[in-house]
């Protein structure tokens, strides 16, 4: 062997000599392929930081779902919160609850009905009061044309000359207020239909009364003459003095006087109920000055 071919190690010297240049022709190209390499990543890092930043924005912005919902949540309940503003307009005020609970404690004469409420103490009369809310209720169904109730028996009524022309000069007027009426000849009439809170018994007295009120009234209008054959029906039809009434009767008729405002006099003009306040009461007993 050739000192030319062989190094001190014992290495051929072309191989190696080889391989240096090798190295050295391929080295340009391993620098350029690695910064090849590291420029695409640079540029994948840049193309990959959008989104990354909007991933990143996704997930730290949950809350703006979640607020959206609030938001709305709460713009929807504002109406809800202006509600009770608006509801004593919009509900009578038989379907409001009361401030506070009624309390019944008797009743006097047979008469008057007595409770406390809302720290007072009430007194009820009861024809008075069952009065106005028949008539309330009688003016309601002629008003929505509720259908009246048909007699099983119709009910023939006797007039003098003057009643009995009246009554068939308003036939309409009655029929108007609830009653079906006709003619039965010989100064008489039938009655086939009565509005629905007039009991059976009370009608040959309404018509009676109606008639006589009609007679001396022809020059009346006509919703005159509808509204006081509502108010004769109404008082002919309530509970009068006198009459035994059960504890959970009475207790009814306080509550639909107390809870209603438009309970408060009666068709002719009385007063429903009166109110004594424990200061009225302690006044009187000297206990405050």
């Amino acid at each position: 062997m050739s000192a030319e071919e062989y190094t001190a190690s014992g290495e051929k010297k072309r191989p190696v000599a080889e391989k240096s240049a090798t190295t050295r022709d391929s080295a340009p190209d391993l620098v350029q392929a690695f910064r090849k390499k590291q420029a695409q990543e640079n540029r994948l890092k840049a193309e990959n930081y959008q989104p990354k930043k909007d991933l990143f924005v996704e997930e730290t912005i949950p809350s703006t779902p979640e607020k959206a919902p609030i938001e709305k949540t709460v713009s929807a309940a504002e109406p809800v919160k202006k509600q009770p503003e608006t509801a004593p307009v919009k509900i009578t005020t038989a379907d409001r609850l009361p401030p506070k609970p009624l309390r019944l404690l008797g009743e006097v004469f047979k008469t008057y009905i007595i409770c406390e409420y809302d720290n007072k103490v009430i007194l009820i009369d009861k024809h008075a009061a069952h009065e106005r809310i028949i008539y309330n209720r009688m003016k309601k169904a002629a008003k929505e044309h509720i259908a009246s109730q048909v007699l099983l028996s119709p009910v023939r009524i006797t007039l003098n000359k003057n009643e009995y022309s009246v009554v068939l000069e308003n036939l309409e007027v009655f029929r108007r207020a609830g009653y079906l009426v006709e003619d039965f000849g010989a100064g008489s009439v039938l009655v086939r239909e009565s509005p629905m809170l007039i009991d059976g018994d009370c009608v040959e007295d309404t018509v009676i009364e109606i008639a006589s009120y009609l007679a001396e009234n022809k020059t009346d209008v006509e919703s005159e003459k509808i509204d006081r054959i509502h108010h004769t029906a109404a008082c002919k039809a309530a509970i009068k003095a006198g009459f035994k009434n059960s504890t959970a009767e009475m207790k009814a008729l306080a509550e639909q006087v107390l809870y209603d405002d438009s309970v408060r006099y009666c068709p002719h003009g009385r007063p429903v109920m009166i109110e004594l306040s424990k200061y009225e009461l302690e006044k009187q007993f000297g206990r405050i000055q």
